[in-house]
């Protein structure tokens, strides 16, 4: 059972056995010291009286020392077992300084540690008395008792009624000093000294203190009672009393004449239930007015406990990690969230450095966060929320928002952080921020798409409304040789506006998703056969011839229609860049992990700033073909988009006046 006290109860309890305990010890090391130099006469402070023994003098120095150790927190590991048998070895000492009055033998050293010079009715004065050492030994039962012994109702209450036999035996010494009567401080034969009898009073006082506010006699003493006031006005009135009377004798003493045996007792009769009840009257208000005192006390302290009770029940259950830090830097609060967040135990980094969190190449500027803080008391981001980064366990850097305030406490600058891991935020911003962009683009593309209907459109409907016009109006004008060039005007132009509106339709699918990327396997080598005859009226008009090399047997697993549309178009533009009877080679060619197709042609060919527009809407780039052929610059954006949907590369190699060479891959799926 835990003793119910209070912090107040409690600190004075701990200045009582303060204070008994160190008076103990400070009386006995006096004595052994003055005995070392032969001022033995020094220790019985009452003249003519019996002097305290050096062994008495070592045992009050010891128990004081040992109730000075329980009190400051030494009684812990290797010290409490040395602090045990000090204790214990002196208690069996005391013992037998009491057995050997009994045995009359000598079983202790007194005899050995100064030569007997005189004795006081046949007892050496250098010699404990045995009531001295049964007292002594009752002190180190109490003592062992406390720091051996469990919290346990029956052992608080042995210790405080060993305690109260020594205050009393302690006291009874102390009156009989006092008032001359040498029966209440050993009796004739063993009489205790005056310095032992003050030393156990004070050995009394302090174990009843250490029996703490659990045991019997401190609980009936507590409180606003009628029992408690008197109990605790018994003593300090029967001092005072004591004290008053010896006063009064001394005073009359010079007046025969006088009966003092009267005089005492008329004295005792009139003035004791006077000093008893201001006594009370004045304990009462003291009580009172450290009950009410103690009882706001219990209020802020049982406020303060709610309150950090409620902290702590909301740390542990947030889902943000809050972290408290001192002003050097050193962790003192890490939640449950923390530990999540960061990857560490509390443990792995309460009262450590809060670097352990910080990023290595942000350690130096906290540093000099924390140094200026110090200096200045100002901070940049106290009462701010911040982007910032942390540090996990592994090393792992990742952004975090953090919220920082300060609060004092005791004049010194404490800090709580309220942490949040931001990295799936962060992720949906960077993947916003990509579709916004890609939005951008796309109305980019868009603004480009309307822009190309609206000029590449124009040309050729121009052409062919102005001579279907000429035809209409004019025909009969007209002989059949200029009806016909008229005719393949029309043609030309409508070609041309098909190829336009085709590849519009088919790039517009492609940007909407209705272009979707479906593989199958087919011969390589057969299609391109097959554009090649949709081109070769084109070729023919401009006497060019087209060689296909490479494996005849070529199997690719791709999308056939776009793979189909990627070969047109670049065929298309090698035969329309390409001078009368010039050549155009197209090759398949395949490598461990990919076919690679070229289309070569013996051309204009391109300068390098040129090819840089080549794949983009944004810099749409068409010129004019040999034979003056236009076109509107969106089949090779078309191939671009085409070749990237199966994960392959497409590129262009190209001088002025030496011709053009793309190059498109397609992954190899069969390995």
């Amino acid at each position: 059972m835990k003793d119910q006290i209070t912090f107040s109860e409690a600190r004075v309890l701990r200045l009582v056995i303060l204070f008994s305990g160190g008076i103990a010890a400070l009386t006995g090391f006096i004595v052994v010291i003055l005995w070392m130099f032969g001022a033995e006469n020094l220790t019985s402070v009452l003249p003519g009286y019996k002097p305290m023994s050096p062994s008495t003098g070592i045992l009050s120095f010891v128990f004081g020392m040992m109730m000075l150790s329980g009190t400051c927190q030494l009684t812990t590991g290797l010290k409490k077992n040395a602090i045990l048998l000090v204790v214990a070895v002196f208690s069996i000492y005391a013992f037998l300084v009491f057995l050997e009055y009994f045995l009359k033998a000598d079983l202790t050293f007194d005899a050995y540690i100064l030569p007997v010079r005189e004795t006081i009715k046949g007892i050496p004065v250098s010699h404990s008395s045995p009531i001295s050492g049964v007292l002594f030994f009752l002190t180190g039962v109490a003592l062992l008792l406390k720091m051996y012994g469990k919290e346990r109702i029956i052992l608080i209450n042995l210790i405080g009624s060993i305690a109260l036999v020594i205050l009393f035996a302690g006291f009874s010494g102390l009156v009989g000093y006092m008032n001359n009567t040498p029966f209440l401080y050993g009796g004739e034969i063993t009489p205790l000294s005056f310095p032992t009898t003050f030393v156990l009073f004070l050995l009394g006082f302090g174990l009843m203190a250490m029996s703490g506010m659990n045991s019997i006699y401190l609980r009936s003493l507590s409180g606003d009672s009628g029992r408690a006031r008197i109990l605790r006005a018994l003593l300090p009135t029967f001092a005072i009393v004591m004290i008053v009377d010896d006063l009064l004798d001394a005073a009359l003493s010079h007046l025969p004449e006088i009966n003092f045996i009267m005089i005492s007792t008329a004295f005792a009769i009139i003035f004791l239930p006077i000093s008893a009840w201001l006594i009370v009257k004045i304990t009462k208000k003291v009580f009172l007015e450290a009950e009410k005192s103690e009882e706001a006390r219990r209020i802020a302290e049982a406020t303060l406990k709610e309150s950090e009770e409620r902290f702590r029940n909301l740390a542990e259950s947030a889902h943000d990690a809050i972290i408290g830090v001192d002003s050097t830097g050193s962790i003192h609060v890490f939640n449950p969230a923390a530990e999540r967040i960061f990857g560490y135990s509390a443990e792995e980094v309460l009262f450590k450095s809060i670097d352990s969190i910080v990023p290595d190449a942000y350690e130096n500027d906290h540093r000099q966060a924390i140094i200026r803080f110090q200096e200045t008391g100002h901070s940049t981001i106290i009462g701010l929320t911040r982007e910032l980064l942390g540090k996990r366990k592994g090393g792992e850097v990742f952004p975090i928002e953090m919220s920082l305030s300060e609060v004092k406490l005791k004049g010194h600058s404490t800090f709580t952080g309220i942490i949040r891991d931001i990295t799936e935020r962060k992720k949906i911003e960077s993947e916003l921020e990509k579709f916004t962009q890609d939005l951008q683009e796309s109305n980019a593309t868009k603004d480009k798409f309307f822009s190309i209907i609206a000029h590449d459109l124009k040309s050729p409907f121009n052409s062919i409304l102005g001579f279907a016009n000429l035809l209409i109006r004019d025909h009969h004008t007209y002989d059949g040789k200029e009806i016909a060039r008229m005719l393949s005007t029309i043609k030309m132009a409508s070609e041309k506006a098909f190829e336009l509106v085709e590849n519009l339709l088919i790039w517009a699918n492609s940007q909407t998703g209705r272009i979707l990327y479906d593989p199958e396997k087919f011969s390589l080598h057969s299609t391109i056969n097959e554009t090649i005859a949709i081109l070769e009226g084109q070729a023919a008009r401009k006497e060019i011839r087209i060689v296909v090399v490479g494996d005849d047997h070529a199997n690719v697993i791709a999308d056939h229609q776009m793979v189909k549309t990627v070969l047109r178009n670049l065929i298309s533009n090698a035969i329309k860049f390409t001078q009368k009877g010039g050549l155009v080679t197209i090759s398949a060619t395949r490598s461990e992990i990919c076919w690679t197709v070229s289309v070569k042609d013996t051309g204009i060919g391109m300068a390098t700033e040129s090819i840089q527009n080549l794949f983009t809407i944004e810099n749409k780039y068409s010129t004019p073909g040999t034979a003056n052929e236009t076109g509107s610059g969106l089949g090779l954006i078309l191939c671009r988009e085409f070749i990237e949907k199966h994960h392959g590369k497409i590129w262009v190699e190209s001088e002025p006046g030496a011709g053009s060479t793309f190059y498109f891959t397609i992954p190899d799926q069969s390995f």
